[in-house]
Formats: structure tokens, sequence, C-alpha cells
């Protein structure tokens, strides 16, 4: 069964991440390359001869003439030394069938490397050459210098080459560019097309590797690419100016030709390669950020940011000093600007008294000290008027040795300092008598308020003959428990609106809280004709809150709705992480029209109905949102149209 298991995962293994395809195919994009380049330059000389319209033999011809030439010459240059022996060896190396040479200037005279064959007009060659010996030319036996003289030598080349030289090699050029005259361009377009698959196919491949998803670097994206680039064209060109070198000196010899072929194939490879880490670097998105340009340009830009960054300390540094010591630096300023200007003048006017300067000199020592202790008292008062706007009421201003002037503003500052912390500690104190008012009250209310009820309670549960009995008492009931509610409301508001309320914040799941409260208003809900819609995320969403205060919060917002909705619609209770904060969301439709903006909703002893026919008392969203408040929360209120939405914001704890 695991045997079967690996063997399906092998075959579900996608193409690209086979290695051994890789090697494949890019061995067999060196060699379509090979073939393209190759059939490309066969086209290129069939057109440069014409061969379409040139006969096999003159094609032949043409090829082995330039061969011809040249050994004509060599053996010319033997005979005329009399190196018989030399001629014969390279007409038995070369694919020469006989070689004639006969000189016009002696009569008879004559040599033949042997008979000539009957046959001898296939590939025939006469050349001949006119030698002067003052021009350092041949010497041939019995010359006697006539600038006549002319040496004519007659090849005849074999039929069926057999020897590996020129002639061999023009023979099966020949022959194969006779029989690829229309398969040349059927080559051209089949390597073409194979080498394109092969690049596609590498490009694709570049970056996959076995049991590994997704796109992995390779060694060649640790190089910056636009060093890798570089390289890659340095290595190119310097393979072709080396070929070129090689050519140049050595001519076609088949060593040559290899360190060509050699370099031909490295620079494809060095190509090839380019390709696939460019692609790979496409795939990776990295073409741009892992060049050396950029590397730089980042490093300049972080530069730049540390010497702005480093440049805005030093200049806050030197704004919050100058704040603190501002008064001294601008009449620092302008006294240097006067006494410059009273300097100019002096030495333009050549008052060059030396008991003068000095004594003015002196004097402005003098005044620059004055100006120093002033702006220093300045600085003292600025101090004190600051402090006292941001709340500190007990700073004091150090008054001795201040004059007069600077002595009665210290003393009013001070004076207001006091009256404002009296102030403060009225208010503080009216709060105090004002929530110990309430307290009071609401018990010295409760008691008489509590025998009511319980009284009420007693006489509905008697048995009278006076029908309209339990209807007297059930009515006093009712109003005697309302006006508990309301009390017991008017006292948690007070409390909360000043703060006097115990929060015992821990962590708790705003979720969870949200469930039970739907949970707890279902049935009440649906005795209204609501439809309850709750939704929350799938993780817990931890906020820190004191589980009762929020409960009642909830029971507030919960019971708001079942007053003013408007039954046969939805309520919609959600929870969502927003922003690193818990929302909690209660959107319903209101059964009257909304005439009030989110404000005034949020006042207390205001009801969404303007007749004020139904239950309640008006403080349950303020005090909803003077507990959120508390425990470190937001409340808000929208309205658009008859959608009536509270949403609460709790930060979520990290």
């Amino acid at each position: 069964m695991e045997e079967n298991t690996i063997k399906t995962e092998k075959a579900k293994l996608p193409l690209r991440h086979s290695t051994l395809l890789k090697i494949f195919a890019f061995i067999m994009a060196l060699f379509m390359l090979a073939a393209l380049a190759g059939s490309v330059l066969g086209a290129a000389l069939m057109w440069e001869y014409d061969i379409y319209r040139t006969d096999k033999e003159d094609l032949l011809t043409d090829l082995c003439f330039g061969a011809a030439y040249y050994d004509a010459h060599d053996i010319g240059y033997y005979i005329g030394c009399d190196n018989y022996e030399a001629a014969m060896e390279l007409i038995a190396r070369k694919n020469i069938d006989a070689a004639e040479v006969v000189c016009s200037g002696q009569q008879g005279w004559s040599w033949k490397s042997g008979p000539w064959p009957e046959d001898g007009e296939f590939l025939s060659y006469e050349i001949a050459w006119n030698y002067s010996v003052a021009e350092g030319g041949l010497a041939i036996p019995g010359y006697d210098g006539d600038a006549d003289n002319v040496m004519l030598i007659r090849l005849c080349l074999a039929e069926t080459p057999t020897a590996y030289d020129e002639y061999w090699l023009a023979y099966h050029v020949t022959e194969l560019a006779y029989s690829m005259l229309y398969g040349v361009y059927l080559l051209i377009i089949l390597s073409f097309a194979v080498f394109l698959l092969c690049v596609v196919y590498l490009l694709n491949a570049a970056g996959h590797r076995r049991k590994r998803e997704g796109v992995t670097p390779s060694w060649t994206t640790w190089i910056p690419f636009d060093l890798l680039t570089a390289a890659a064209f340095f290595l190119i060109m310097g393979s072709i100016f080396l070929c070129d070198a090689i050519m140049w000196r050595s001519g076609y010899e088949f060593l040559s030709v290899i360190v060509v072929a050699l370099a031909a194939i490295a620079d494809t490879v060095i190509a090839l390669l380019w390709l696939m880490s460019f692609a790979l670097r496409i795939k990776l998105r990295t073409i741009f950020s892992n060049t050396l340009i950029f590397m730089i340009l980042r490093l300049c830009w972080r530069g730049v940011k540390w010497c702005w960054g480093f440049a805005g300390r030093i200049w806050g540094c030197i704004r919050r000093t100058g704040q603190r010591i501002a008064l001294f630096w601008k009449a620092a300023l302008v006294f240097a600007a006067v006494s410059l200007v009273e300097f100019i003048v002096i030495m333009a006017t050549e008052y060059t008294m030396g008991a003068e300067v000095f004594i003015w000199f002196l004097g402005r020592l003098i005044l620059l000290a004055g100006i120093v202790y002033l702006c220093h008292m300045l600085n003292e008062l600025r101090q004190c008027g600051r402090a006292v706007a941001e709340g500190d009421l007990s700073y004091q201003v150090d008054t001795r040795g201040m004059p007069s002037q600077f002595r009665e503003h210290a003393d009013n500052l001070h004076s207001l300092s006091l009256s404002v912390n009296r102030a403060v500690e009225q208010r503080m104190k009216s709060e105090r008598m004002k929530t110990e008012l309430i307290t009071n009250v609401s018990h010295d209310l409760k008691t008489p308020l509590t025998s009511l009820i319980n009284y009420s309670d007693l006489i509905c549960r008697e048995s009278c003959d006076n029908p309209r009995h339990g209807e007297y008492a059930e009515v006093l009931h009712r109003q005697s428990d309302k006006l508990k509610r309301l009390i017991d409301d008017l006292v948690e508001a007070s409390k909360a609106s000043t703060g006097n309320l115990d929060v015992a914040l821990a962590p708790c799941d705003a979720g969870v809280m949200l469930m039970q409260a739907a949970g707890e208003y279902e049935q009440r809900l649906t005795e209204r004709q609501l439809s309850l819609v709750a939704g929350q995320p799938v993780h817990s969403l931890r906020i820190m809150a004191d589980g009762r205060r929020l409960w009642r919060v909830f029971d507030n917002l919960m019971s708001n709705i079942c007053k003013y909705a408007l039954p046969g619609t939805r309520v919609y209770l959600s929870l969502e992480d927003m922003g690193g904060d818990a929302v909690i969301s209660f959107k319903n439709t209101s059964r009257d029209q909304l005439n009030l903006s989110p404000e005034e909703l949020m006042e207390r002893f205001v009801r969404g109905d303007g007749s004020r026919s139904s239950e309640g008392s008006g403080l349950g969203l303020g005090i909803a949102k003077s507990l959120t408040e508390l425990q470190g929360g937001k409340m808000e209120i929208s309205c658009d149209g008859d959608l009536f939405k509270v949403v609460l914001r709790f930060p979520l704890i990290k």
C-alpha cells in the first residue's frame, strides 16, 4: 500500500521538478543551437555561391581552385629547385592523380609525375607563372633570364578523393550541400522549434526542485543580478575576442577550430544559465532588489534617513533649548546687531581714541549684563504662567531680587494659582456633596418604597370580595416597582458619570458575553416579534472589562431594542476584529420615527418616542455610555433613517 502511494506521488510530480529532464533539456538546447547555427550558416553559403543555379561540378571546381592554386605553386617551386622527391611526396599526400610542368622558355623541357589519366578532364587546372630572376623568382634549369619565360603547371584531381585534405573537404561539402538543398530550411525550423521549446521549459522549471513546493532560490540568486550580467557579458565578449585572435594567428587549423567550438559551447551555457537566473529572479520578484545598484541606493537612502533623523534630533534639541531661553537669544541677537552697527559706524568715522572706545565697550558689557538679568526674570515668570496653564497650581517663583514691577506680576500669578486651586476644591467638594446627597436621598427613598412594594404584594395575595381591590393593588405594585427601577437607574447614572463606581477589570471573552446576552433575550425578542441574527468570528476576542458592568451595558442596549424596535423586523448583533479593537454592533429598525440626533439620544431622560408613553426612564443609553468609558471603551450611536445602530469598541488584549 505504501509503495503504491509513493508511486502515485511520483506520478503526480510536475515535469518541471524533474532534475534529469532539466539536464536533458539543457543538453538538447546546446545541440539544437549548434544545429541551428550550422544550418543557418549552410543556407547563407548556399545563397552566397548561388547553388540553386550552379552545376554540382562547377561548384566543386570553384571550391577546389584555391587549394589547387597553392599546390601548383608548391609543385612548380619544387620542380624549379630540382626537388622532384618533394613534388612527388606532395602529389602522393594530396588527392591529385597527375601533375605536369612545362616551361615555354626552353623547347622540349617538361616534367610529369606519371601517366596522364585517360579521363583527366575531371577537375583539371592549368596554372601559369611568369618568373623573373631579377625579381627574386624561381631559377628554372637552363633558363637564361628571358622575361617571356612562362611556367605552365597542370593538375588533375582524383574523381573520388580518399586522402583527408582540402579537396576531400570540398567534395563532401558539395555533396552535403546538394543533398540538403531544401532540407536545410526544414532543419532550421525544427532546430529552432526544439531549441525554443527547451529554453521555455528551462525558464519555466527554473527554481522548482523535487520535494519542495513553490519557487526555491538557487546559488545564482545570491549573486547580485547586475554583477552576474556584467560577468556573463565580459566572459562571452572575452571568448569572442580570444577566438578571433586564435583564428587570425593560426588560421583554420584543427586545434583552433576545436577551441572556437568549445568557446561557443561555453558561451551558450553561460547565456542559458543567465536566462534561467533571470526567470528565477522574476518569479522571486527580486529582479531589481537583488542588484548591487539597488543595495548601494538602499544603503545611501538609509544613510540619508539616518542623517535626516540625526539632523532632526539636533534641530529638536536646539529648538527645545531655544524655547527655554528664546527670550535671551532674541535679546542677544538684537543687542549684537545694534552693537555691530555702532562698531561699524565707529570704524567708518575713524573714531579711534582709546579711552572713548574702552568706555563704549565697558558700557556695552554692563548693558549686556542687565539684559541677561531681565531675560532671566521674564523666563521665570513665563515658566510660572505655563505651569499654571498646565494645572500645576503649586508652582512658586522666587521673587527675591526682582524689581517691584516683576515682583507684583509674580504675586498676581501666585494669587491666580490660589484662586484656581480654591475653585477646583470647591467644585470637587460640590461633586462629593452631590454624590453623598444622591446616595443618602436614594437610601431614604428606597426604605419607604420597599415597604410600599412589600405591602402591595401582600394586598395582592389577600382575598377580598370587592373586584376593584385586586386591580388597585396591582396598579400600586406596578407603579412602586417602576419607581424603584427609576431610583436605581438615577443613582447608577450619577455614580457612573462621576466615576464613583468600582470597576474590576479582568480578561474576558467578548464573544461569550455577547452570546449570553443574546440567549437571555431570545425569548423576550420572540415575544416582541423580533428575529435575532447574531454573528462572531471563529477565534475568540479577549478584552479587559468588568464582567458585571459589561453585562449591564449589554442588558441596557438589549432592553432598549425590545422597547423601541419595530415588530416583524430583524435585530443584528455582531462582533468583529477591526484594527486591534473588538467592535460590538447592535442594529435594529426603530418603531417610531427618529427625530433626534445621536447626541440628543445620549442625554439623560430622553426617550426614542416623543409621546413618552413607553416604559423606561431614558437613562439606559447614558448609563451604558458611562459604564463603557469607565472600562476603557468607546460607545458610538448612529441613525440612518429608521436604522438605529450602537457600536462599542474595546481594545484587544495583545
